[in-house]
């Protein structure tokens, strides 16, 4: 069971559904498929999660699940912990820099070293890999301390976040909302795993989100499949907005058998099945050395409303899978997040509300959640090989 926070976020498991607070710009306000990620929330109209008081478990469906009006005790965590100009500075100081494209806080893996957990940690749209390390250093260091590298423990080597950046840079016109009058001329630090196609072209000729399409797909989830076969494998991955749709994109491919199943419902051509490529070998390769994923976490993320990306969720995603949702995010409309959980398995789905907009919340009681749902699914398999030699019935 997942730890619970000592205030009021509401979790659930199974068939239920369900830091830093961000300033919106004008672009993130009217960004849906692609919201802009490198700023902090305004002050929407509250969307209250659904429970007041400890965290507690329920076997009700997302539909029927029923908040009270006001947020209460959430209002104290609601105010930004630090305000000074320093804590905006995105140039990160990584430990270890494998190119210009990835940060990540341990060295890349070799045969010699010893087992490390290793996490592969997505941006959201218009952010990159420091920026987002930066935004989630409160995370590392917990997840830092919560698997240290002991020589006796399931991952001797500690714990490894590896931090790519999204291979396409954006332009003004790539963020809705961005005047063109606003742009200085400098080359800007935003970075996407894709765009989204406008409902203009000839190619969407209903104009109807059904029909969107996500420009660059294919060399976002390239950069993704080279990076985990780069670092030998990664037990989990945790993604923001796009990275967290990006993250259940990751935790689809590497179950056997999805990619076969978009070869058989696709009706648009080989060219529309170019993110595939190199993904049942990944799958495979990923299986030999960590074993397969064991888990994915999605901060405010959604999924792929078109019908040519439905073979991602169908069947549903077996991925054992963590949600958040703030209960004030105004980029990601809820019945984005509650659409991408609908399409994971009841049974190893979990969903948490916190009380705040569109950002990762890295307090401790939100932290805490996440820790201890890593926690679970990579410990598992090392309690479940101690049952099966205690159960043993041996002959002497």
């Amino acid at each position: 069971m997942v730890r619970r926070p000592k205030f009021a976020p509401q979790l659930t498991s199974g068939s239920e559904r369900g830091s830093q607070n961000t300033r919106l710009t004008t672009a993130e306000a009217t960004l849906t498929d692609s919201p802009s990620e490198s700023t902090q929330g305004a002050s929407p109209t509250p969307r209250t999660p659904p429970s007041s008081g400890k965290a507690s478990m329920t076997n009700r469906s997302p539909a029927s699940l029923v908040r009270p009006k006001t947020v209460g005790t959430f209002s104290r965590l609601l105010c930004h912990p630090r305000a000074s100009s320093s804590f905006w500075d995105t140039r990160a100081k990584p430990l270890f820099v494998t190119d210009r494209k990835m940060t990540t806080n341990g060295a890349p893996p070799t045969d010699a070293s010893p087992r490390k957990l290793r996490i592969l940690m997505l941006h959201g749209f218009t952010q990159s890999g420091p920026l987002f390390r930066s935004k989630t250093r409160a995370l590392e260091k917990l997840l830092i301390k919560a698997f240290p590298p002991t020589p006796k423990s399931l991952y001797p080597g500690g714990v490894a976040l590896i931090y790519p950046t999204g291979p396409i840079q954006l332009q003004p016109a790539d963020i809705p909302g961005f005047s063109i009058t606003d742009a200085s001329g400098e080359e800007r630090d935003a970075w996407g795993w894709w765009t989204k196609s406008p409902f203009s072209s000839a190619s969407h000729p209903t104009g109807k989100e059904k029909d969107v399409e996500y420009t660059g797909l294919a060399e976002g989830m390239a950069v993704i499949r080279d990076t985990i076969k780069e670092n030998g494998g990664v037990d989990g991955v945790i993604g923001f907005s796009q990275g967290g749709c990006a993250s259940l994109f990751v935790a689809s491919l590497l179950e056997p058998g999805r990619a076969e199943s978009f070869k058989q419902k696709n009706k648009l051509g080989d060219e529309a099945l170019a993110f595939l490529e190199g993904w049942e070998e990944l799958q495979k390769f990923q299986q030999e050395k960590v074993g397969g994923l064991k888990f994915a976490v999605s901060y405010s993320g959604f999924f792929a409303p078109s019908e040519r990306y439905e073979p991602f969720y169908d069947p549903k995603i077996q991925t054992p899978s963590l949600h958040f949702i703030g209960s004030l995010d105004s980029v990601v409309e809820e019945s984005r997040p509650l659409g991408l959980i609908d399409r994971c398995n009841e049974k190893t789905r979990q969903v948490v509300y916190h009380p705040g907009g569109h950002f990762v919340p890295v307090g401790k009681e939100m932290a805490s959640v996440l820790v201890g749902f890593v926690r679970d699914r990579t410990t598992v398999v090392e309690e479940k090989k101690e049952e099966s030699v205690e159960d043993m019935d041996f002959p002497f």
